[in-house]
């Protein structure tokens, strides 16, 4: 009743998807007067899949629709009227293809896994990692500067009231 069509290549012999689950999936994106693609994920053992929350409204409905009652595994063409995807204001899509205002879509799309409803804390391995550690450097000691110029002088220790005129230089202005 949508508009949306559903045309489907495989079934998927996993798990159902529902909604408020966060499924992962690969997707190729195309304008559907042109072919052109707008977004893909990418494949391989490099590849990066697309995980969103099913029914979140963190994508555009027709694939919210579409993907909600696929199973793991499970591949599909979905064509997708305007009216589910951008409507009347159109978008860019992540290739820098322009997706003009009113334009139908087809996403090929393929539910490759369910997250385990946790956090999503994939971005912590590439915070701590080795070469960010100049960097955590850096603000430990932003932070130390910050705070000794912050305290006042009879606060501190002697030892670190003694290098406040070398840390913070012309700025200092030693209490009268």
């Amino acid at each position: 009743p949508s508009g949306l069509r559903i045309e489907d290549i495989a079934i998927g012999d996993g798990a159902a998807v529902y909604a408020g689950q966060r499924v992962i999936v690969h997707y190729t994106g195309r304008l559907s007067a042109t072919g052109e693609t707008y977004a893909r994920t990418t494949r391989g053992p490099e590849g990066k899949p697309f995980t969103f929350k099913l029914g979140g409204g963190t994508v555009i409905p027709g694939l919210d629709e579409g993907v909600r009652s696929m199973r793991v595994g499970g591949k599909r063409t979905l064509t997708i009227p305007a009216s589910l995807a951008y409507g009347r204001r159109g978008s860019v899509g992540a290739t820098n293809v322009r997706i003009p205002p009113g334009a139908d879509l087809v996403i090929e799309c393929e539910v490759v896994g369910i997250a385990d409803g946790g956090l999503d804390t994939s971005w912590t391995s590439t915070l701590l990692s080795a070469e960010n550690l100049p960097l955590w450097v850096l603000l430990a000691v932003t932070w130390a500067f910050l705070l000794v110029a912050a305290a006042p002088e009879d606060a501190l220790p002697s030892e670190i009231s003694s290098l406040v005129p070398i840390v913070l230089g012309s700025q200092y202005r030693a209490p009268q």
